[in-house]
């Protein structure tokens, strides 16, 4: 617990000086010259790094660029061979879940998820999720195990929230450090980071708005 409270100072420290460039040029005509996926990815870095998931996401909806519904990646850490998904839109996998119900989804192994669809139908009516590029095999890929080795395969994914209106979604999968399954207080922590991210985008596509206004202005 400790530890996930200095995860939350970090991120929250990652995000704090952006945000207050933010809102010292929410009255100028530029945007801060640092693009969302740049900050964004040094928190998902850190977020990996702390947990020793292999894998984190983050998909945003941006009011300026996406139709409704639909949700960017904005950042990710991935290894693995297969791109992720540009988009997500509600309803799409575990992800798609979560954007659909605004409640954070833990898997506990990947794996079995076949062999687990009652557990996930009690506790997550609704959700499907779909193994779409063999994960076991790119883990083992990625790690250079043999065929008969591999650990469980954990997969937690929370909503980015704003207010009532769901913003998007942080997803973090495989952790390399045991205990591999995600216990309640990395939920807590990642849905307390979710909550910062939520406050910085937030600010950013606020900024963004005002300046493409003033822009349509001038030009008119």
């Amino acid at each position: 617990e400790r530890a996930s409270r200095a995860l939350v100072k970090e991120v929250h420290a990652l995000l704090r000086c952006s945000t207050a460039a933010l809102e010292e040029r929410a009255g100028t005509q530029n945007l801060p010259e640092e693009l969302p996926e740049s900050r964004m990815l040094r928190v998902l870095e850190r977020i990996a790094g702390h947990f020793g998931f292999v894998e984190a996401t983050i998909y945003l909806h941006n009011p300026s660029t996406d139709p409704a519904d639909r949700f960017s990646c904005v950042a990710q850490v991935w290894p693995w061979s297969v791109k992720p998904f540009d988009f997500y839109y509600p309803g799409d996998g575990g992800l798609g879940w979560v954007l659909q119900t605004g409640r954070p989804l833990r898997l506990l192994d990947l794996v079995l998820y076949g062999e687990d669809r009652d557990y996930y139908a009690r506790n997550y009516p609704g959700m499907t999720w779909t193994d779409r590029f063999d994960i076991k095999n790119e883990v083992r890929r990625y790690f250079g195990l043999p065929a008969d080795e591999v650990w469980p395969l954990s997969y937690v994914c929370v909503p980015i929230t704003d207010g009532n209106e769901i913003a998007g979604a942080l997803r973090c999968c495989i952790s390399r450090k045991g205990p591999y399954h995600v216990d309640e207080d990395a939920v807590a922590a990642l849905t307390t980071a979710a909550d910062l991210i939520a406050d910085w985008w937030t600010n950013w596509t606020h900024a963004q708005q005002e300046r493409e206004g003033r822009q349509s202005a001038l030009s008119i």
